[in-house]
């Protein structure tokens, strides 16, 4: 089974992501200068220029935020595969562009737009067979990871879709399951800021979607 949570009120997604050591605004600023960095090409760019770029930008500024918080986040590459990991918690977090069901609740489960290769697959597996795999910290020694989460977001008509969520099965170059997805708020590119809407109607509830797979 999965589970999903999409909350109506903001409070209980800062609960959620402090359990994890992590704070909400770290994803609104590195999304924040993912959009930036895309909207700064010409036509003249290269077609994979402004996604690239957005790829890019949101890894510089994720790393930036979780560095910031000095909440025990440190960065291992393992295969140049950029990922932040806290020894303590045994975690790890990834970046990757999404498909069209990011970030949202629809008739299918979302997945990397692009396939993946060796080194993202490995830390998937690791998620999907209750295992870990080893990183190395900052001061040398060797830590196991249980869990990998993947901050997922896709831009579309002026907003960028978001999550992070936790894969279990990935069989090939691709995504296909999720044992849990925590929704972020939508990422308005014109307000440059997460959309507040979800805290405006008092009549909101939130909770934990649970769905069978």
């Amino acid at each position: 089974m999965m589970a999903i949570l999409q909350p109506r009120r903001r409070e209980e997604l800062h609960q959620r992501l402090a359990s994890m050591n992590l704070e909400l605004w770290c994803f609104e600023n590195a999304l924040a200068s993912g959009a930036a960095e895309a909207s700064s090409y010409s036509p003249g760019a290269p077609t994979v220029a402004p996604e690239l770029g957005r790829w890019l930008r949101t890894v510089e500024e994720l790393h930036n935020g979780l560095v910031a918080l000095q909440r025990g986040w440190e960065r291992s590459d393992p295969m140049n595969q950029p990922t932040w990991i806290n020894p303590a918690m045994h975690t790890a977090i990834v970046v990757s562009s999404g498909d069209e069901n990011t970030g949202q609740v629809t008739f299918s489960d979302p997945s990397n737009r692009n396939p993946k290769g060796r080194s993202f697959g490995a830390l998937v597996a690791a998620n999907e067979q209750a295992s870990f795999f080893d990183a190395v910290t900052e001061s040398g020694e060797m830590v196991d990871i249980n869990e990998t989460w993947v901050f997922l977001y896709d831009a579309r008509e002026g907003f960028v879709y978001s999550e992070l969520s936790l894969p279990t099965v990935m069989p090939e170059a691709y995504i296909e399951n999720w044992r849990e997805r925590i929704l972020l708020p939508r990422f308005d590119g014109g307000a440059n800021r997460f959309d507040g809407s979800a805290d405006d109607d008092p009549t909101q509830d939130f909770s934990f979607t649970i769905q069978r797979r």
